[in-house]
This record gives C-alpha cells, sequence and structure tokens, in this order.
C-alpha cells in the first residue's frame, strides 16, 4: 500500500509539475558599469513581475458576467410563468430542479467532461501501474527463516519492445485523460 501511495504521489508530481530552468548570462566582455546596469534591469524587471497585479481579460470576465445574466434571466421568466416570487419559486423542489437544469444547460458539458476524465485517470492510472509492474518488472522477495517476508525487490525482466509499448500506451492515456477533461 506504500508503494502505491508512493507511485501515485509521483505520478502527480510528474503529470501536474513544471521545471523551472535558469540560465546564466556570459558576461565576461562587458564592463563593471554594463554589468551593474545589467543587475539593476534584473532587479527592476524581478519587482516588476511581483508587484504588477493578474487582471482578468475583458473579454473572458464578459463572457460569464452574460452567462449569469442569462441564468438569472431563464429564472425569473420561469417564476413569471408560474406567478411566483423568484425567492419563493428557488426554495420549492420545482424551482430547484428548475435552477438545475438551468446551470445544467450552461454548465453541464464542463461537469460532464471533469467527471469522466477524472474517472479515467483514477481507473487507468493504476490499472496501468499494477500491469506494468506485473508483466515489466520482476519481482524478488526475501524472506527470513520464520518465513516472513523480508524485502521486495523489483528489476527490469521485460524486453526494450515491452517497455516502449507500455511508456507509448502510458501516455496516451494520460493525451486521452487530459484531453477528454479540457476539449469542452
Amino acid at each position: 500500500m506504500r508503494n502505491l501511495i508512493v507511485i501515485l504521489t509521483f505520478t502527480l508530481f510528474v503529470a501536474f509539475g513544471s521545471v523551472a530552468q535558469a540560465e546564466q548570462l556570459d558576461m565576461n566582455g562587458l564592463s563593471e558599469a554594463a554589468q551593474a546596469e545589467l543587475a539593476l534591469k534584473v532587479a527592476q524587471l524581478r519587482k516588476d513581475a511581483f508587484d504588477t497585479p493578474i487582471i482578468p481579460d475583458v473579454v473572458e470576465v464578459q463572457k460569464y458576467v452574460s452567462v449569469g445574466e442569462q441564468i438569472g434571466k431563464a429564472l425569473a421568466v420561469t417564476a413569471r410563468e408560474l406567478g411566483i416570487e423568484v425567492n419563493n419559486f428557488a426554495s420549492t423542489p420545482v424551482g430547484m430542479i428548475a435552477i438545475f437544469l438551468i446551470v445544467w444547460h450552461f454548465f453541464g458539458g464542463m461537469m460532464v467532461h471533469l467527471a469522466f476524465g477524472a474517472a479515467w485517470f483514477m481507473t487507468l492510472i493504476p490499472v496501468w501501474i499494477y500491469f506494468f509492474k506485473r508483466l515489466v518488472m520482476g519481482r524478488e522477495e526475501t524472506y527470513d527463516d520464520k518465513g516472513k517476508r523480508v524485502s521486495v525487490k523489483y528489476a527490469m525482466e521485460a524486453s526494450n519492445d515491452t517497455v516502449a509499448t507500455f511508456i507509448i500506451t502510458g501516455i496516451v492515456i494520460f493525451a486521452v485523460g487530459v484531453l477528454g477533461i479540457f476539449t469542452y
């Protein structure tokens, strides 16, 4: 169980981690004044990068505002047709169903993609890891005199073709899951 948790944690880090890379500039041919000026510019750029507020795109904000307006108008029209106040309508079972259906109309596809993508990853990644360990890695167990297992070691025993097939399969599983989640 501990090994499974370690493998799943590693998989999450590999899947969602990012690698930061710093590049050292060659300033050997520059004078000390030019090097000092570059250092000041770098310090100013770093300060500006952290001080600049992240402002969302106006078009994106407008899209969400229009979706909210449409949901509100749909709810108001539904309540008006039934001759009930919107607040009273929202507290009734029929009102809750209507609100669910209106919200589903706007966000249902996204929710389905997220649910099936999460289910895809939660089922196929552990299955892939299980078969990789079973078919690619050889398991060597050592026991003490009483028959209690002391250690388990895994070593590559499969051919390079099998390993390549499993790696490609893992990449395909990951790509299909990501595309399934983010293509709504």
